[in-house]
């Protein structure tokens, strides 16, 4: 029995938490820096953003005042051997993999800088890696 008190008041509280939380998910006026050797470059753009997953992702032009989702295409197909290595990323190497340019950034989400990495396109579209390595499927 307490058990199950003890579950009901957790859920409570994570659904009081969710309603009441600042929800900053849905295309946001945004920035983005990251090093260019040792420069700093700041980029200001509008992206999607999901606070949930921390992921951002430009592949739709991001519309005024509406809600965006991060929708990749995929499954990617790629072998294992392909991606692991012991001197880079395999979330790195999934995207040069994909003919992408990763690159190791920070985004404002509104309140703060989070540190994160993006897979950037040859027509500028981007997604964060996390979300990009979720999308594989390994084959033999």
């Amino acid at each position: 029995m307490k058990k199950v008190f003890l579950l009901l008041l957790i859920f409570s509280q994570f659904i009081f938490f969710n309603a009441f939380a600042d929800d900053k998910s849905g295309c946001i006026e945004g920035k983005i820096k990251y090093l260019d050797g040792a420069k700093e470059v700041l980029l200001k753009e509008k992206y999607c953003y999901d606070s949930y997953l921390r992921s951002i992702s430009s592949f739709k032009k991001c519309p005024d005042n509406k809600e965006c989702t991060i929708n990749l295409p995929g499954p990617y197909l790629l072998k294992q051997s392909e991606v692991l290595s012991d001197k880079e990323s395999p979330g790195f190497k999934i995207c040069q993999k994909l003919n992408g340019i990763p690159q190791l950034i920070e985004f404002w989400d509104k309140q703060s800088w989070i540190k994160s990495s993006r897979c950037i396109f040859n027509d500028g579209s981007f997604v964060d890696i996390a979300s990009l390595t979720l999308k594989v499927k390994y084959v033999k």
